[in-house]
């Protein structure tokens, strides 16, 4: 079995890079919020969250968020 790497290159326009860049800024924020959440529980409860019970925080994160745009 052969395997391929395939690379793609872009070449966004300012206003596409602007929204990719909040985008990125969006993510690590989730991700860093998602890790202070796992630490939190464990360090309050030993309580260890799992990838389900993340996804369920993830949702009521998002129903308590205002929009941002």
């Amino acid at each position: 079995m052969v395997q391929r790497k395939v690379t793609y290159r872009l070449y966004p326009t300012a206003a596409q890079l602007s929204a990719l860049e909040h985008q990125r800024w969006v993510h690590c924020l989730l991700w860093n919020e998602a890790l202070a959440d796992r630490r939190r529980a464990w360090s309050e409860r030993q309580e260890s969250l799992g990838f389900s019970a993340q996804c369920k925080r993830l949702t009521e994160w998002r129903r308590l968020s205002v929009p941002v745009r």
